[in-house]
């Protein structure tokens, strides 16, 4: 048991009152607990959104890449479609700028007609994107990739929006069917 002094005299202190932190030591421990929050949350958010716009850039960059390499090597018509979520392209509907939110669809096109068909059509690939970011395709539905690799009348840009409607990054897709980073400095 240890002892107390004051004015010359000692008494023993009880186990319990020699043990743990003080009120005013708690407080100080929480206000630097706190400050030190205030200062890294803002700068770990920010982190955050720039890993989740890479993660769809790998992804577009990744999917397109593929469905490229198997157009030459299969010597077939590849389609990259806006992919509706469940298991189908999200159709023909314009050929202006649209948002792909859900991700892509890759496949097959076997009756070389163009469209999708699940009947005949073979998926090769469906690729999600994150539900924080936008994504912009300047060109309609799909992105078609010749047997020879490349994609004329499907150039464009894919662009990354965050969740603060900034643009974050830009693919550029050539009608050779190569992609290219946009530097947007």
């Amino acid at each position: 048991m240890r002892k107390g002094c004051s004015s010359g005299y000692c008494w023993p202190l009880p186990v319990i009152f020699s043990k743990g932190f003080s009120l005013v030591e708690l407080l100080l421990a929480l206000a630097l607990l706190s400050i030190l929050l205030f200062v890294a949350v803002p700068n770990f958010s920010a982190v955050l959104s720039r890993m989740q716009v890479d993660a769809d850039v790998s992804s577009i960059r990744g999917t397109l890449s593929f469905a490229r390499m198997t157009a030459l090597s299969t010597h077939k018509k590849i389609i990259v479609c806006r992919w509706d979520g469940g298991s189908n392209c999200t159709g023909d509907s314009g050929k202006d700028s649209l948002i792909w939110q859900e991700g892509m669809l890759v496949y097959v096109d076997e009756d070389a007609d163009g469209n999708w068909n699940p009947l005949i059509d073979n998926v090769l690939k469906i690729i999600a994107f994150t539900t924080h970011n936008e994504i912009r395709w300047n060109n309609g539905e799909k992105v078609i990739f010749q047997p020879n690799g490349s994609s004329p009348g499907y150039n464009g840009t894919f662009r990354i929006v965050n969740n603060t409607n900034v643009i974050s990054a830009e693919l550029i897709l050539s009608m050779t069917g190569r992609l290219r980073n946009k530097s947007l400095e």
